[in-house]
């Protein structure tokens, strides 16, 4: 069941936005704060507030995914579930795609 639904979190537009404002509000805190992650060969960076360039990286990848999950998790936590199964996001019509009536039928 986890891998059915982080393949439905990876295919949302809507919680790939959430995640990647996340990880770029606090990649921006960092910044602002003046803090890094010394002695990392790689990672993410952000240009500076003068919009110069900026070889320093303030977090790994593994920091990046856990800010972007737990902001998924928030979002999910805070948003209307599928009327039909209680278990998916629901849509504009209350049902998750896989409650539609075409999607039973496949």
């Amino acid at each position: 069941m986890l891998s059915k639904d982080l393949k439905e979190v990876a295919s949302s537009p809507e919680l790939i936005e959430v995640a990647r404002k996340a990880i770029e509000e606090q990649l921006q805190e960092w910044r602002d704060s003046r803090l890094s992650m010394m002695m990392r060969g790689n990672g993410l960076v952000i240009k500076e507030k003068d919009g110069s360039a900026s070889h320093i990286i303030r977090f790994g990848p593994e920091q990046a995914m856990t800010i972007g999950l737990e902001a998924i998790a928030k979002h999910i936590e805070a948003s209307k579930y599928c009327d039909h199964c209680d278990e998916h996001l629901a849509e504009s019509d209350g049902t998750c795609k896989y409650c539609r009536p075409e999607a039973q039928s496949d």
